[in-house]
C-alpha cells in the first residue's frame, strides 16, 4: 500500500500564474533566474532553483520539480514502476524534461537531477546516495555524494539493521550520517546496534 507522499508524487497540478507570486514579477521564459521564491495559493513558501543546463526546469529542497511554461509553472510527476523501469533500464524514478526527444537524453534520475540542480555536475567517479536507502526520498537533505565503495558500505549496514529490525524506515538522514560515520562494516550486529541507540 503507497504512502501520502508516493501517491502525490504520482499527481501533477498546475500552479496558475495569478496564484504565485515569484520574486514580485511574473516569471518570464526568456529571463529565467537562478533561484526564485515561490508563494503558493496556500500560503505555503517554496524556494526554487533551476537546472543550470535546462533553464526553464526547477526543483525545490523537498523534492519537488517543476516546469516554467508561458501558462506559469507546473508542479511535474515523475515517473516510476516496473513499466518505466524496463524502459530506462533502471528501478529508480525517472523525470522526464524533454518529451520530444523520446530518448534517454530527455530523462534523468530524479536523485541525479535534484543533485545538478543545488550542487551541479557531479564529480566523476562519485555516486549519488540515498543516505536513508529509500530510492522515492530524493530530498536534498537525503542526497550524499560518495565514493562508491562508500555508497557499498552504508547500503550493507542499513540491510543488515533492517533485516534486524533495528533501523526504522523514518529514520531521519543527519542520524544516519553520524551512525556511518561511528561504524565499520566489520562491526558485529551488536555493537551496530549499540552505536544506532546512542544516537538518540
Amino acid at each position: 500500500m503507497e504512502n501520502k507522499e508516493q501517491s502525490q508524487l504520482k499527481r501533477s497540478f498546475l500552479l496558475r500564474r495569478k496564484k504565485v507570486r515569484i520574486a514580485g514579477y511574473a516569471p518570464s521564459l526568456t529571463d529565467p533566474l537562478r533561484e526564485i521564491i515561490c508563494y503558493t495559493e496556500s500560503g505555503g513558501r517554496l524556494v526554487l532553483r533551476n537546472h543550470p543546463e535546462h533553464m526553464t526546469w526547477y526543483a525545490s529542497a523537498d523534492g519537488r520539480f517543476f516546469h516554467l511554461t508561458k501558462h506559469g509553472m507546473r508542479e511535474v510527476a515523475v515517473c516510476y514502476g516496473p513499466a518505466m523501469a524496463r524502459r530506462v533500464k533502471s528501478d529508480y524514478p525517472v523525470l522526464i524534461y524533454d518529451k520530444k526527444r523520446g530518448t534517454s537524453s530527455g530523462r534523468k534520475m530524479c536523485h541525479h537531477f535534484m543533485w545538478e540542480v543545488w550542487h551541479g555536475a557531479r564529480v566523476q567517479g562519485m555516486e549519488i546516495d540515498h543516505v536513508n536507502g529509500n530510492k522515492l526520498d530524493w530530498r536534498l537533505c537525503n542526497l550524499d555524494l560518495v565514493p562508491p565503495s562508500e555508497n557499498r558500505r552504508r547500503a550493507s549496514i542499513l540491510r543488515r539493521l533492517r533485516k534486524g529490525g533495528i533501523v526504522p524506515d523514518d529514520v531521519e538522514p543527519e542520524v544516519l550520517r553520524r551512525f556511518f560515520s561511528r561504524v565499520s562494516l566489520s562491526d558485529p550486529a551488536e555493537v551496530m546496534e549499540r552505536s544506532f541507540r546512542m544516537m538518540d
